[in-house]
């Protein structure tokens, strides 16, 4: 072509710079079918389509960009990517072209190449930034470009937020429609406006599209600067925010205060604050205490003797969550049979000892205390005392069970107790009934008595000599299947009191008969004379 050899570098001016880059940037493609009447030519970062018909069966088309679109159309309108047509390059001048566009950067054609070289390049300067932003006020170009362009100049801002603030920055940022960017770009002004202390700014953001990418160190940022700022928004929100930031490493005191003071969530979250909040010291308010009732009426046991001993040894305590926990406590022991911390008994031991008045402990604390002991090899004498007042409240109330015989070792145990042989069956709430036989006397089963002596805890009793078994079946109300059966032997007691009439008669039951005789003599003799040697004597009597 002519252009190929007059064009120059030197002869360009405005008015040719307005004009050659639509020449230079051409394309020359030839028609190869005569069904196909026109190119239609899209650039990606321009509104609208540009069609150019055919002469003498070539066209020429500028193509600025290796993106633009390029379709081609018959007489009924239908299009077509391709045909069969090579598209080649009118002409070859780089050097004018770069010229053209030195002289007027405003050409469309070299105006959309340059964007779209700087977005894809990344990374701008202040000067290219201007131009950008200039860009997104451009009505011709595309709202799909305007987001790369905005995703480019959102990572300017938020990196020169560290270094050097431009002018109309904040500006821009806030006339961005936030609802054209993706998530992480979102994240990425929120974090400009913390560094630049904008905090409601960033808070409106998150309100409106969450915070899923906001890094641990911008969250805790954030929250710091508003509550110092004391700012009046939605504290649900920002509790959210708070805790969040206490999650993921937080040791702000100011941030802990508050959270402590304010938040109410799951059991497990409220124990990791509280935890972290003593780990740095930071005030708690009321936590402990709003906790441990969560967990007390809540059935989460998970941490909750850590919790106790903190409410216990860092604020006033209420008596009604105390018993309420010593209650959980001692059920959990005496009836699941889970093991407490040894610390839980300290303490029971303790309340119980600062106690005015024994009869007002309560039953299930007794018990629990009581049937602990029976675990230990030593006690104390503070804790054989406990004992031993324990145990004869209980007897008082009429509560019964085998395993007070095992604190005889500790304390006097009353006979009737240690010669007894004791059955205990704890019900969910149904009514049972008992039927037994005593071997080697009964031959059938007979309906028994047993009595519900606390709180659905079944008792029975039966005094049995050696050689003699009890054998039992408890079934419920309309069951005729037994919930449970076994037996119980009369074995030797040993509590320390050889003379007692059982320990005699147990004695005499295990004598062969050959010898029978004589020991049950010498019964009846030390019996008689006991009763002739130490009767008292009363007043008016004879000496």
């Amino acid at each position: 072509m002519i252009y190929q050899e007059v064009l120059s570098v030197d002869i360009v001016d405005e008015q040719l710079a307005r004009v050659l880059p639509s020449i230079l940037c051409a394309y020359r493609i030839q028609k190869v079918d005569p069904l196909i009447k026109q190119v239609v030519v899209i650039y990606p970062q321009l509104k609208g389509e540009h069609i150019y018909a055919f002469e003498d069966g070539e066209s020429f088309i500028p193509i600025p960009t290796d993106d633009t679109i390029v379709l081609f159309q018959d007489a009924y309108g239908n299009r077509y990517a391709r045909f069969g047509n090579e598209a080649q390059m009118a002409l070859d001048l780089v050097d004018v072209l770069t010229q053209c566009y030195h002289i007027y950067p405003s050409h469309p054609l070299l105006h959309i190449a340059n964007l779209k070289h700087m977005v894809e390049q990344e990374q701008v300067d202040a000067t290219k930034a201007e131009l950008l932003q200039d860009a997104m006020r451009d009505v011709k170009i595309t709202a799909a470009f305007k987001t790369k362009i905005l995703s480019v100049l959102v990572q300017f801002y938020q990196q020169q937020a560290m270094e050097q603030w431009s002018l109309g920055a904040d500006e821009f940022l806030d006339s961005i429609d936030k609802s054209l960017l993706d998530q992480k770009e979102r994240q990425l002004i929120c974090n400009t406006f913390i560094a630049r202390g904008r905090v409601k700014k960033a808070y409106a953001m998150i309100k409106t599209f969450g915070c899923d990418k906001l890094s641990s160190k911008d969250l805790s940022n954030l929250c710091t600067k508003l509550l110092i700022n004391q700012e009046k928004i939605d504290d649900d929100l920002l509790l959210n925010l708070v805790f969040t930031s206490i999650i993921n490493g937080c040791q702000e005191e100011i941030i802990l205060d508050f959270a402590a003071k304010k938040y109410n969530g799951s059991s497990k979250n409220m124990y990791l604050l509280l935890e972290k909040a003593i780990e740095v010291g930071a005030k708690t308010a009321d936590l402990e205490e709003r906790l441990l009732a969560q967990m007390l009426f809540s059935n989460y046991s998970e941490h909750i003797d850590q919790t106790f001993y903190w409410y216990i040894s860092r604020m006033k305590v209420s008596d009604t969550l105390v018993k309420a926990f010593f209650s959980l406590k001692s059920y959990a022991y005496f009836v699941e049979h889970e093991d407490p911390s040894l610390q839980v008994f300290e303490y029971l031991e303790a309340s119980m000892e600062t106690s005015s008045n024994i009869q007002k402990i309560p039953l299930l604390y007794a018990m629990a205390l009581t049937k602990y002991y029976t675990t230990k090899d030593v006690l104390s004498e503070r804790q054989k005392a406990l004992a031993k007042s324990l145990v004869f409240l209980l007897i008082e109330e009429g509560i019964l069970f085998d395993y007070y015989k095992k604190l005889a070792k500790f304390i006097p145990i009353p006979e009737e107790i240690l010669e007894s042989s004791i059955l205990v069956y704890h019900t969910k709430g149904e009514e049972i009934f008992l039927h037994s036989k005593v071997s080697p006397y009964d031959k059938e089963y007979q309906r028994d008595s047993i009595r519900n002596m606390y709180q659905n805890f079944y008792v029975a009793t039966k005094t049995l000599f050696s050689g003699e078994q009890w054998d039992y079946k408890i079934y419920s109300e309309n069951n005729g299947i037994p919930l449970l059966e076994g037996s119980l032997k009369g074995e030797a007691i040993d509590h320390h009191q050889e003379d007692s009439r059982f320990i005699c008669l147990n004695k005499l039951a295990s004598i062969p008969k050959s010898h029978l005789q004589a020991e049950l003599e010498n019964y009846v003799c030390k019996d008689a004379m006991t009763k002739l040697l130490f009767t008292i004597q009363t007043k008016g009597s004879k000496d």
